[in-house]
């Protein structure tokens, strides 16, 4: 055996390459991002073009290909490289950005939603890969901002959105915006960014993986069309009790094998639990803030539903912006902080204050700035929960398991993302109020009374508050000293990785 170092690698800060590299990595995340934004603003449109009342497979399809395949791609980063399954999911997305710009029906669009789905998977292998090659004092600072600097965009998406909604090709320029940024990314890592020498070999467990999927995508399903077919309807059942029976013999087919597709082992007997549900949990309230703002933003107040600012579709910005900034900021705070407070420790306080903006936002979106005022509170709390997410994965995994277990937690998280949006809308239905037909809107249209946005709101916050239980219950357990402990341990006695620089964010020498 021969032992590789890259002591290089580790010295110095950010400088020209490595802000290079961090650019590239991010542009593949805002792609993603935007994609929602955009996409978004985009339903009425997609739906009249391809006469179709299936538009939300725009989103799901990418989202049950992503959310399935992060497992794989997780596993075949850590045996054959971070970087290079980065700039794979990136191209597979790049194709299919240009399938569906280039589509004449709908199926063909969607075929091209599900190659983007990949993309996905970008958003872990950017910070697993961070910490293999990037200098030891960018880590923390780089690794919180992959996660929690998602906004970037936030304030200009809006208005490029609109301006290309009015071109000639109309929803279909903003694919080829997302495809010129995908291969932005891949150039600018294929350039800049080594290929980190950390290597966990192993051969993939097909039956794990098949399991995996399928357990996966059975509950999505079921999720996605719960409201379609309905909750109790036969169809649904299935899928669900599918779903659950292929993941409990999941578990136990995975805790058996020696070299599983996903070590459930170490989920079960660590902190990685925790941290797949509490990222959950901090994440999900995002989702349904993007549907009920503008519902509050859009509101006429001459409707007589008691709240609306009646401001155009543009006026979002005003919200949204400011409020990425705010979780900008954050995750640079918290980047600097966590070299000397634990991320659990700020993760419980990211989740605290996430829950007190939204509580104030049930109790005050009367008025723009009372509004603003508190979901700029719940943007200071979103940056912190989201920055410590890759922060506590770096802290409590091996790296031979790091992007391993990061997609696990990306997995968590769309399940959730998935369904909470379904259960705010069934907790706000009893305030829903349908609209007569008018010129404007010939098949009429739907209102939420102000209990409803209000209950909507209560909800995210009480997420936020779960999300601080699970902290308390799970991440403050275990000691620095502890847990550094049990690593060191653990990678000693496999022989993998050398311990030195783990602790620290150095790049570790790998064995090979």
């Amino acid at each position: 055996m021969t032992t590789q170092t890259s002591s290089s690698m580790s010295e110095g800060g950010w400088n020209l390459r490595w802000t290079a590299s961090f650019v590239g990595m991010m542009f593949a995340i805002e792609a993603l991002t935007m994609t929602y934004i955009m996409l978004g603003m985009a339903y009425p449109l997609m739906a009249a073009e391809f006469q179709t009342d299936q538009i939300a497979w725009v989103f799901t399809a990418s989202l049950l290909s992503g959310g399935a395949f992060s497992p794989l791609v997780g596993k075949l980063a850590d045996a054959h490289g971070k970087k290079k399954l980065f700039v794979l999911v990136t191209a597979i997305a790049l194709v299919g950005f240009i399938i569906s710009a280039i589509s004449t029906s709908f199926g063909v669009f969607i075929l091209g939603r599900v190659l983007a789905g990949p993309l996905l998977a970008t958003v872990f292998l950017t910070f697993s890969l961070m910490r293999d090659v990037f200098p030891g004092r960018t880590l923390k600072l780089g690794a919180s901002l992959s996660n929690a600097g998602t906004g970037f965009f936030a304030i200009p998406v809006p208005f490029l959105a609109a301006y290309l909604l009015s071109t000639t090709m109309g929803f279909r320029s903003m694919l080829w915006v997302l495809a010129g940024m995908a291969l932005i990314s891949i150039v600018l890592v294929m350039v800049c960014i080594p290929e980190s020498i950390v290597r966990t070999p192993s051969k993939i467990d097909l039956v794990g993986a098949v399991l995996t999927v399928a357990w996966f995508t059975a509950i999505l399903l079921g999720i996605s069309f719960g409201n379609t077919w309905g909750w109790s309807s036969p169809g649904i059942l299935v899928l669900f009790g599918a779903g659950a029976g292929i993941f409990v013999l999941w578990v136990i087919y995975s805790l058996k094998k020696s070299e599983p597709f996903i070590n459930v082992r170490f989920v079960k007997s660590g902190s990685m639990l925790g941290i797949c549900i509490y990222n959950a949990f901090a994440i999900a309230g995002v989702s349904i803030i993007n549907i009920i703002l503008p519902m509050v933003v859009l509101m006429d107040p001459a409707a007589g539903m008691g709240y609306g600012l009646g401001m155009p579709a543009e006026g979002l910005a005003a919200f949204f912006g400011p409020q990425a900034l705010a979780a900008i900021f954050t995750a640079v705070v918290v980047g600097k902080l966590s070299r000397k407070i634990r991320p659990a420790y700020l993760a419980l306080a990211g989740c605290a204050v996430i829950a007190v903006g939204l509580f104030g936002a049930a109790l005050f979106h009367y008025s723009f700035g009372a509004l603003l005022f508190w979901l700029i509170i719940e943007g200071i709390g979103q940056g912190a929960a989201l920055a410590c997410m890759p922060l506590l994965v770096l802290e409590a995994v091996p790296i031979r398991l790091q992007a391993q277990m990061a997609s696990l937690v990306l997995v968590a998280g769309c399940l959730l993302t998935a369904a909470a949006p379904l259960i705010t809308t069934a907790l706000m239905a009893s305030g829903l109020v349908v609209t007569p037909p008018t010129a404007e809107a010939p098949n009429g249209g739907y209102m939420y009374t102000d209990e409803a946005i209000t209950n909507a709101f209560l909800f995210i916050s009480f997420l936020a508050a779960a999300g601080c239980g699970v902290v308390a219950a799970t991440l403050l357990k275990r000691r620095d000293a502890e847990r550094a402990a049990a690593m060191q341990s653990e990678l000693e006695i496999l022989g993998v990785v050398k311990t030195q620089g783990v602790e620290d964010g150095r790049e570790p020498a790998a064995v090979s």
